[in-house]
């Protein structure tokens, strides 16, 4: 596994494209339930977060974020 738990997956839908990619989805608080309830539900629009050293491989992508406000 690229991280350790808790994590959480998701189905990103990128722009443009007909299929879904299986990514994982971070950057706030995973340990707390009110807080993934919060941030997380389908539809939402995710930015992806790169990491800093990247080596052409799917795992460049750290993660994707969805919006401060959960909107």
């Amino acid at each position: 596994m690229p991280v350790a738990p808790p994590f959480i997956a998701g189905l990103i839908k990128l722009d443009g494209v007909d299929c879904s990619l299986l990514h994982l989805i971070g950057g706030f608080d995973l340990g707390s339930q009110d807080s993934v309830a919060e941030k997380i539900r389908y539809g939402i629009r995710v930015k992806a977060v790169w990491k800093e050293e990247r080596v052409g491989s799917i795992l460049d992508i750290m993660h994707f974020q969805p919006p401060p406000n959960g909107n």
